[in-house]
């Protein structure tokens, strides 16, 4: 895939599934357009395989939002997140089930945006798996190939021949709502304004503190 096409794919992608003023973006795999870089691998629960994707985080974070691609016809999805063993999924962390519509996806036909609310915390500097995939019939649905992970992902045979290695990474993003207990204040905002509360007790103090050099300046 060509730098250009990478950069559209990565603008597109971001357009489509922009931060809200309450969310930022944490996570990112752009989608690759064909011909560079398109076509999926088959993720359902009753297809021939299941397809998991690594990612890691720079900071603990709650992951509130899901937002990926992928090509055919599918409105029942199942977004599963696991943490890590050994470089393979491992134990269960949260698991979801929803009901979504597609929207058309950059013009190209059978392609679809999706995008849906989760609620799932995960540590800093570690690994994790996300799987997305159907419930419905086989071979119908695929999560679509992107770019900007480590080109790694695992394909489960449902067919019980275990994982094996997919060179590709997956298109998703994932976004998380800023925690209201702790503020982030832009480089170069003005100081916050105190609450009349502490500066009723701000000028208690200087008071009691001038008070006191009074009395000691008369002994």
């Amino acid at each position: 895939m060509t730098r250009p096409r990478i950069i559209f794919a990565a603008l597109l992608f971001a357009a489509l599934f922009g931060n809200t003023a309450s969310a930022s973006s944490i996570y990112f795999q752009t989608q690759g357009l064909p011909p560079f870089g398109g076509g999926g691998v088959y993720s359902e629960s009753n297809g021939p395989s299941r397809v998991y994707d690594n990612f890691t985080l720079a900071a603990a974070s709650t992951i509130s939002q899901v937002s990926w691609v992928g090509i055919g016809s599918a409105s029942s999805f199942g977004v599963n997140f696991y943490t890590d063993q050994s470089g393979a999924p491992g134990s269960l962390l949260s698991t979801n089930t929803f009901q979504l519509a597609g929207t058309p996806y950059a013009g190209l036909a059978n392609y679809y945006a999706y995008n849906t609310q989760v609620n799932v915390t995960v540590g800093g500097g570690q690994q994790y798996w996300i799987s997305i995939f159907t419930y419905g019939t086989s071979s119908q649905w695929s999560w679509d190939k992107g770019f900007g992970g480590d080109s790694h992902s695992l394909v489960f045979d449902n067919g019980g021949s275990g994982y094996s290695v997919d060179r590709h990474d997956t298109a998703f993003a994932l976004t998380y709502d800023p925690p209201a207990t702790t503020p982030i204040v832009p480089s170069g905002a003005p100081s916050p304004v105190p609450e009349p509360s502490g500066l009723l007790l701000a000028g208690s103090g200087l008071l009691s503190l001038a008070t006191f050099m009074r009395k000691r300046r008369k002994v």
